[in-house]
């Protein structure tokens, strides 16, 4: 006689279950969603037209390395997100750079589970959340306006001669009338950019210039900086092009 062994059912574990895709940039990201995908990223201040078209792929939740919001300025990206139901996990450092891209993740409370056992902690936002701090940072912009206008009204006072009449501006011999200008400030995105921006370089040939360091990230990457600006107060050699 054969005995029938019937197998329980797996245990339904809580939270949201879905499909990692992970991608450092937003934006870079959009075109390998598909609904009900969970987006990992890493990028503060999203901005409501990204916000928007993560919503129109219907992901069901974002995951930021992060923080959604710098407090820079009133980011209207992250509120849109939350006000389409998706949900918001931040502040999980760079471990999220770990997530396999393709992976099935559980989201569940403030903590994202890996397939491979791994837990990445964060912050889970609420709607309430985001817009106590819009209003922080709506707040914190007034004042950094204030500090720019300041600012500028002082370089204007120290610069007056070379700003407003041109006045010790240093002849140079690249030819700027009539071309334009790639100006190369050294940041995380900047090799990045560089492979973007090298094809169109070398056909319409701009003026290129680097700010300090980033003149050997040019040289690097293949590209003669016609001109190199650094801060004259700076203690750091001022980086040279290759020749």
């Amino acid at each position: 006689m054969k005995l029938s062994v019937r197998r329980r059912p797996a245990p339904v574990l809580p939270g949201l279950t879905a499909t990692a895709r992970v991608e450092r940039r937003p934006r870079t990201l959009l075109s390998r969603l598909r609904p009900g995908d969970v987006a990992v990223v890493d990028h503060s201040d999203l901005d409501r037209a990204t916000a928007q078209s993560l919503v129109d792929a219907g992901v069901v939740a974002v995951v930021n390395a992060a923080p959604m919001m710098s407090g820079r300025y009133p980011a209207q990206g992250p509120g849109l997100l939350a006000q389409h139901g998706v949900l918001l996990l931040d502040r999980v450092g760079a471990a999220a750079g770990g997530v396999e891209d393709g992976s099935s993740v559980r989201l569940h409370e403030s903590a994202l589970h890996l397939d491979d056992g791994r837990v990445l902690e964060g912050r889970l936002l609420a709607l309430t959340d985001l817009e106590e701090e819009t209003e922080r940072a709506r707040l914190g912009l007034a004042s950094q306006l204030e500090t720019l206008t300041h600012n500028a009204a002082e370089l204007l006072r120290r610069e007056e001669e070379l700003l407003l009449h041109g006045r010790g501006l240093p002849a140079l011999a690249t030819r700027f009338e009539g071309r334009a200008a790639v100006v190369a400030v050294e940041g995380p995105e900047l090799a990045a950019e560089l492979a973007l921006v090298t094809p169109y370089v070398r056909e319409q040939h701009p003026v290129v210039i680097a700010v300090h360091q980033a003149a050997d990230r040019l040289a690097a990457a293949g590209l003669q900086p016609d001109v190199v600006v650094v801060d004259g107060r700076s203690d750091l050699d001022p980086p040279r092009p290759r020749p």
